[in-house]
């Protein structure tokens, strides 16, 4: 008996490998790691070990004074919150859809040198960094140039909304040695420290709306390859610490009278490596969305002024806009094409209405609604008109969804059934006479 068994096992496993049957595999678990309260493990190397591939580690609030590197798992990471969850340093070795969010990566060095990276991607494609503080912090002098804070070696990855810093020093910077690489909406460096360098040596990155507090002579770009430094216009590119021009007019070729938060002249690093739309302020989007036509579509504002009391209503968007009197402020409302005909824009109830302000552009997918004024504190109100409904037209009307008919096939249908019984009813009843 126990060789029938034996056999049938045999003769299954060898038909499951001839045909190439997948063995089942276990769900994607997620993994808790808290260093100081109830949890799967108290350190994220744990974690890491016992997890597998698609496996997610929500790590606690805490320091975590490892370093995790050579991570070849494709792993989620994501930490409570990035201001107050800390992990000393990472890197990511061979694998592919590794996700980081919600930390900060951080390194401290007494003598100014750093012998690791704080982090660190080698072989691994389709990563994503999001919302983490790289942090560097250099106690000392820098006596030699060290390896950088952040390398990204690996293809298709993606940074967005990160803060790369180096608050005491100033050593902070960005390395993008891999291809197809995404770096959008993050801030390198500061006023006060500006970064080290940022250095890009791959094909088809794609860097804009960035803060890069970096001198010009610190920006290195390989000259044989393309980089595109901008999302067009009138997306636009990043803002530079070190560019000095003026925002005199506006459109796509930068020649038609009026501003745009777009600098009239572009930022050229060699004749493969320009931002064509440099942004004459910082990038520091509020996220919000407006019900337009029965359906809510995000909205993005960027502005140099406070932004409070926001309020959403059916096709209006509300909010205040404060700053310090006198001071001239700008707004720039992103808004998605769909279902809109007609903006006005509103400073105080009294409707703006160009020239100059506002300045309404389009890159085919979103509005790009920019105004400017003189600063106190304003009650500002955006109105989006939905578009008209289908009617008809030329006597003939214009096609619409054939499932808006349903119901009344449906009811039509019971009417028929109905009266057919009915019918039949009465046939008999006759017959019966």
């Amino acid at each position: 008996m126990r060789r029938v068994l034996l056999s049938l096992l045999l003769l299954s496993i060898m038909l499951m490998t001839s045909l190439k049957i997948p063995w089942a595999k276990a769900d994607p678990r997620t993994w808790i790691v808290d260093d100081d309260g109830p949890a799967d493990f108290h350190t994220v190397t744990e974690a890491i070990n016992a997890a597998s591939d698609g496996d997610t580690i929500l790590v606690k609030s805490g320091a975590y004074y490892e370093q995790l590197y050579d991570v070849s798992k494709s792993l989620t990471i994501k930490g409570d919150c990035a201001q107050t969850t800390f992990v000393r340093g990472l890197g990511v070795g061979r694998s592919t859809n590794f996700n980081i969010s919600d930390l900060t990566i951080g390194m401290i060095s007494p003598s100014g040198e750093l012998p690791d990276p704080v982090f660190d991607v080698r072989e691994s494609s389709g990563g994503f960094l999001n919302n983490c503080v790289l942090l560097y912090v250099g106690l000392g002098t820098l006596n030699s140039i060290g390896c950088p804070n952040i390398i990204i070696q690996g293809d298709k990855w993606t940074l967005s909304n990160n803060t790369i810093v180096d608050p005491l020093c100033g050593f902070a910077d960005l390395c993008l040695w891999g291809a197809e690489t995404k770096v959008v909406g993050n801030t390198l460096g500061n006023e006060t420290f500006p970064a080290r360098w940022l250095y890009i040596w791959a094909n088809n990155d794609s860097l804009y709306h960035n803060n890069f507090y970096v001198e010009y002579s610190n920006v290195g770009a390989s000259g044989d390859r393309s980089t595109n430094w901008d999302n067009g216009y009138p997306s636009g590119g990043n803002y530079w610490s070190f560019y000095n021009g003026v925002d005199e007019y506006c459109g796509s070729n930068q020649d038609i009278l009026g501003s745009d938060g777009i600098g009239d002249t572009p930022v050229v690093f060699d004749e493969y490596n320009i931002d064509h739309y440099p942004l004459m302020n910082t990038w520091n989007p509020i996220e919000t969305s407006v019900k337009v036509a029965g359906k809510d579509y995000p909205v993005t504002i960027v502005s140099n002024t406070t932004i409070s009391q926001t309020v959403t209503t059916t096709n209006t968007l509300h909010f205040k806009s404060s700053g310090i009197s006198g001071d001239k402020g700008y707004i720039n409302v992103i808004f998605p094409m769909a279902n809109t005909t007609d903006i006005k824009v509103f400073i105080d109830g009294k409707k703006l209405t160009p020239p100059p302000f506002p300045v309404i552009n389009s890159n085919g997918t979103h509005y790009f609604i920019y105004f400017e004024f003189t600063l106190s504190s304003h009650d500002i109100g955006i109105q989006f008109a939905p578009s008209a409904p289908e009617v008809p037209v030329g006597g003939e009307w214009v096609p619409i969804n054939r499932l808006q008919l349903l119901p009344l096939w449906t009811s039509l249908a019971s009417t028929i059934a109905v009266a057919a019984s009915l019918v039949g009813i009465k046939r008999i009843k006759k017959r019966q006479d």
